[in-house]
This record gives structure tokens, C-alpha cells and sequence, in this order.
């Protein structure tokens, strides 16, 4: 089990660097990608627990909407107008409520709005997060340190999890949720986020006087924890689809939404922890 993970995180990580020094272009491509996957694998576990989304309908809005929340980081000035108010994202959310409503009125005996709703729900819970991974890269002037701050701080909290829960664990965490994680591997994920958050204020933040205490601390009791709390999340997903895994698409991993859940609550709120304290 462990060579496939490893052999997936040797092709995979690499990837993922690239787009996110390329940045533009190449990272909205990834991350849309990215969270399209994660969507198909969400709808799929709605589906295993009877309720199930309209799906074709549910990619398209999540595309729109995906594309209607990164649009104000990339737009031309002449735009300023639209975008200096809420009225874009509100237009979005419109269009999204009112399509699910109205198609209701044709699957009046199959499933009514639960279909809908769990549609609307899935994505939210998934491309909105995600969707701040491309504001976050956007910041001016250290977007893509920050970026890598993310994906490095939750990778190494990952392992750190995986192996002293593998190793120390002994004291279960979430029985009911997760029946393999421990209190253990949790305060490892904690203190390997700490450790990776401190190693990134060295190489990027050091230098433009943010401070090392308050970068530690924010890897470690802010990602750290929220990331793992996300990964309970679709734990609870998975749980009541009666399955082991979101999917089996990269080996020794499970499925998209299996790798990167953790970013789904950490990835809103670093880039808003960012802009309102910097």
C-alpha cells in the first residue's frame, strides 16, 4: 500500500509544483480540473446514499460559478464597475437557485428538490473552496508563496498523521466518523504542519518581515487542524455512502476528493486570513 502512495506523490507532487509557479492560465486550468474531479467523486457518494444530484447540471454550475468567483482577479480595468460590488457572485448564486428550482417543475415524482438541493450543496462544498486556491496564487506580492505555504504545510501534515498514527496510535480520534485515525497521528499532523510552516518562513516569509511565531502558529494550530477537520468532513461523506474511499483514480491514495479534502475549509480561510491581516 505504501509504494503506491508513494509512486502517485513522486509523479503527482511534481505536477502540482509546476502549476503552481506557472501560475495564470495553467492554474485556473488545474484547479478546475481539479475541482470537477472532486465534484464527480461528491456525486457519486450523494448517489450511494439515495439522493442522488442532477449532475450534468450540477458540472455546469459549478463551472459558472467557479469561473464567476476567480473573475475579479483577472478581469480587464473596464470591468471595475461590476466587480467593485457583490453583484457577480450574486448573479451566479441566482442562476444556480433558480435552474434547480425550475427543473424540479419536471421531476415532480422523483426526488423533488432533494436532488437539487444535495446538487447546490455538493458545489459549494467543493468548488468555492477550491476556487480560493486561485485568489490565494492571484495575491500580489506573494501569492505563490503562499500558495506553496498551503500544499507543502498540508502534505507534510499528512504524512506526519499517516506515519505516527501508523506507528504511535493508540487512542482512537472520530471512532464513529474515521475508525482508523488516532489522537496521535492527529497531534503529529499538528506538529508537521508547525515544522513545514516554519521551514516555508525561512525560505519565503523571513525575509519580508513576517513574523516567525505567527507563521508557525497559523501552520500549525490553524492548517494543521482545519485541514485534518476537513478530512473528517468527507470522512462523514464517505461513512454514510458506506464506502472506503471518494475513488480509486490515483493509487494508494482513493480518489481526488480523498487527496485533497483538507483543502476545502483551509483554503478559504488562509486567503482571507491573508488579506485582512496583510
Amino acid at each position: 500500500m505504501l509504494l503506491p502512495r508513494v509512486l502517485t506523490a513522486v509523479v503527482g507532487i511534481p505536477a502540482i509544483l509546476l502549476a503552481i509557479h506557472l501560475g495564470g492560465l495553467s492554474f485556473i486550468i488545474f484547479v478546475l480540473g481539479l475541482g470537477l474531479f472532486c465534484l464527480y467523486e461528491a456525486f457519486q457518494l450523494f448517489g450511494k446514499m439515495e439522493a442522488g444530484p442532477r449532475k450534468v447540471l450540477g458540472y455546469g454550475l459549478g463551472i459558472v460559478l467557479f469561473a464567476l468567483f476567480i473573475f475579479p482577479s483577472h478581469a480587464q480595468p473596464k470591468y471595475a464597475p461590476l466587480l467593485g460590488s457583490p453583484s457577480l457572485l450574486g448573479l451566479g448564486l441566482t442562476i444556480a437557485i433558480v435552474f434547480l428550482t425550475l427543473v424540479e417543475l419536471f421531476h415532480i415524482k422523483t426526488r423533488s428538490f432533494i436532488s437539487s438541493a444535495v446538487t447546490l450543496f455538493a458545489v459549494l462544498l467543493v468548488m468555492w473552496p477550491l476556487a480560493h486556491l486561485v485568489l490565494l496564487r492571484d495575491l500580489v506580492p506573494l501569492g505563490k508563496q503562499w500558495c506553496l505555504f498551503l500544499f507543502v504545510t498540508i502534505w507534510v501534515s499528512d504524512t506526519f498523521a499517516y506515519f505516527i498514527g501508523l506507528k504511535l496510535g493508540r487512542r482512537k480520534l472520530a471512532p464513529r466518523v474515521s475508525p482508523k485515525k488516532t489522537i496521535e497521528g492527529f497531534l503529529g499532523g499538528v506538529v508537521g504542519a508547525a515544522l513545514a510552516a516554519s521551514l516555508m518562513w525561512v525560505i519565503f516569509f523571513r525575509s519580508h518581515g513576517l513574523d516567525y511565531g505567527e507563521t508557525a502558529v497559523l501552520g500549525g494550530l490553524g492548517i494543521g487542524v482545519l485541514g485534518q477537520l476537513s478530512d473528517l468532513v468527507e470522512s462523514v461523506l464517505k461513512r454514510q455512502a458506506k464506502v472506503k474511499d471518494s475513488g480509486d483514480i490515483l493509487p494508494g491514495h482513493g480518489g481526488f476528493l480523498d487527496r485533497f479534502d483538507s483543502f476545502l475549509l483551509t483554503a478559504p480561510l488562509l486567503y482571507y486570513y491573508v488579506i485582512l491581516r496583510w
